[in-house]
């Protein structure tokens, strides 16, 4: 059967790329040099980088003072400065300035990314999320990197720090395994299969707790206010204390309330239950 190909006007391809083995050279020193060379390093500390500009930032050369592989050089832009040069960033506030170095760097077939301008660019820089050995490059095809910055912002505190160390382990798991590609994939589904079924339980657990704790406050109240304050006198004269019709109201909440611990185990309806029970009884 012949693949259907989707059409879509975001035809990006999605790459990582191994910056230790290229040489990179970023023109501009100001903030966005800046944040270019502050991305290219926190992805890779052992990137080679050259930085060309006039002048540059104080911070930015208190930066790359722990980076070695960072070559600093006060100038202005030449031709020249493409020689040997794998990748370009443009990071200047010139347009014109900016359009000249991507002419250059497309004459010598060098992919080339200007700041702030999508037009004039080869790839794209993406907000990239980090735990551990899970990299995820975010994208808005440039439409919007303020998107992309806030993606990033819930996909940071979303997922846990501790899915480094889980992937870790499930390299190890994979090496000591036996087999062809199918089986380890095989293999490894019924691993994380088992897993997701082992957290849904705790789930479960935590909502049977739940709902026997706010059963309990419930139990609780009531007693609380059938009850006379000097706890003198039986159950069955309290009662008579207290409106009939409240009783009958009381007396169908706590069987409802029975049949929602029943009910906990089966479904996390149940937990909403329960809370909107204890606000009105308190309320």
């Amino acid at each position: 059967m012949r693949e259907t190909i989707e059409k879509s006007d975001n035809t990006l391809f999605p790459v990582f790329i191994k910056l230790e083995k290229l040489q990179v050279l970023i023109v501009g020193g100001g903030l966005i040099g800046y944040e270019k060379i502050r991305t290219v390093l926190n992805c890779n500390p052992q990137a080679d980088v050259t930085l060309i500009a006039i002048s540059i930032l104080p911070e930015l050369i208190t930066f790359v003072k722990d980076f070695p592989n960072v070559k600093l050089i006060q100038k202005a832009f030449d031709i020249s400065d493409l020689e040997d040069k794998d990748l370009v960033i443009a990071a200047v506030n010139d347009k014109a300035l900016s359009g000249e170095i991507k002419n250059h760097a497309k004459s010598k077939k060098i992919l080339i990314n200007v700041a702030d301008t999508p037009d004039l660019c080869d790839f794209y820089l993406g907000s990239i999320v980090k735990k551990g050995n899970l990299k995820i490059a975010i994208s808005t095809n440039g439409k919007s990197p303020t998107i992309a910055k806030r993606l990033k912002e819930v996909f940071s505190e979303t997922l846990p720090d501790e899915l480094g160390e889980v992937l870790d382990n499930m390299h190890i798991i994979r090496n000591q395994m036996k087999g062809d590609f199918a089986a380890k994939v095989s293999t490894l589904n019924s691993i994380t299969k088992d897993l997701a079924a082992r957290s849904e339980s705790k789930k479960k657990d935590w909502l049977m707790v739940a709902s026997l704790a706010f059963f309990a406050l419930y139990l609780i109240a009531m007693l609380y206010m059938l009850l006379p304050h000097t706890w003198i006198g039986s159950f069955k004269e309290s009662i008579l204390h207290v409106n009939n019709s409240f009783c009958l109201i009381f007396t169908g909440a706590t069987f409802s309330q029975l049949l929602n611990v029943i009910i906990v185990v089966f479904t996390d309806l149940s937990c909403v239950i329960n809370m909107l029970f204890a606000f009105c009884l308190w309320a």
